[in-house]
């Protein structure tokens, strides 16, 4: 059964700091189909800014593997100040098979 994984790597660092971004969490979220993985990502991402993402290739030439999603981000439930905020998104299709162990 084909199925599509959106891979998740989430990054940030306080605003005005020049340094560099860190990981704070990944995710993996899972759909049946592409339709579902377009409307998760417009549901989640549709107002922000988002730029190309590279990854190289051994032949030291790059190619397009997703998207970056940059924004600014709070955690209203403990009054934190604001932080920048960037989430590196690739989408897979998967082949998924049952195996019982």
């Amino acid at each position: 059964m084909k199925q599509y994984d959106i891979h998740i790597t989430k990054t940030s660092k306080p605003l005005g700091n020049k340094g560099e971004y860190q990981v704070f969490d990944n995710e993996v979220q899972n759909f049946v189909t592409l339709d579902e993985v377009k409307n998760w990502l417009s549901e989640n991402y549709s107002k922000v800014k988002k730029i190309k993402m590279y990854r190289d290739q051994k032949d030291k030439s790059s190619v397009q593997s997703g998207w970056i999603y940059c924004f600014k981000n709070k955690d209203w439930s403990h009054d934190t100040e604001e932080w920048y905020q960037q989430d590196w998104i690739e989408v897979y299709q998967v082949e998924r098979t049952r195996v019982l162990v």
